[in-house]
């Protein structure tokens, strides 16, 4: 089991600012966060206030996906991918693109993964792929962060594998 340190939200973001600095050397590297929270709530604050103190240009974008619902509204991974597509040039030739994400991959995102102990464990693996530099076509823009929301009230399974890839904490809605 590993010991979860108990943060307010600034002192989160601080840190995770200094750690998306210190480790996005490289292409598909970003930041991975196990989160735990009481309310799922306070994910949702995380995600704006990061957003907003990671990007000097406006907040980064932020996506939402929900790993509690199961079905044809869950969040596999497989459902983030993009399909094969025709694209049509301006010159007029057409060809089949094929790979990439629905969410941007040109710019850093915040990615907020809710109930993400949910997911099934090959799901897990991928999502956390996003960020950790083994992504290929498939990893987020350098610099991206990766929430994996737990919510302690309800709690599922971590994926073994993937347990060490990221900071893990426990977020109290506390200020100092």
């Amino acid at each position: 089991m590993i010991k979860l340190a108990k943060v307010n939200i600034d002192e989160l973001c601080e840190m995770a600012e200094r750690l998306v600095k210190a480790f996005s050397d490289k292409p598909g590297r970003g930041l991975l966060l196990f989160v735990t929270v009481e309310r799922e709530d306070y994910l949702r604050k995380l995600a704006i206030k990061l957003a907003k103190k990671l990007s000097k240009d406006g907040p980064l974008p932020i996506y939402v996906i929900q790993g509690h619902i199961r079905g044809e509204h869950g969040w596999p991974f497989s459902r983030i991918r993009k399909g094969a597509r025709i694209k049509l040039e301006t010159d007029g030739t057409m060809f089949t693109e094929t790979g990439g994400l629905i969410f941007p991959q040109d710019c850093p995102i915040v990615l907020l993964a809710e109930y993400f102990d949910y997911l099934e464990p090959q799901d897990q693996q991928a999502y956390a792929h996003l960020v950790d530099g083994e992504g290929g076509e498939f990893a987020l823009h350098t610099g991206s962060v990766l929430i994996a929301g737990i919510v302690s009230t309800n709690r599922g399974k971590i994926e073994p594998s993937i347990a060490n890839r990221g900071l893990h904490c426990e977020l109290t809605m506390e200020t100092q």
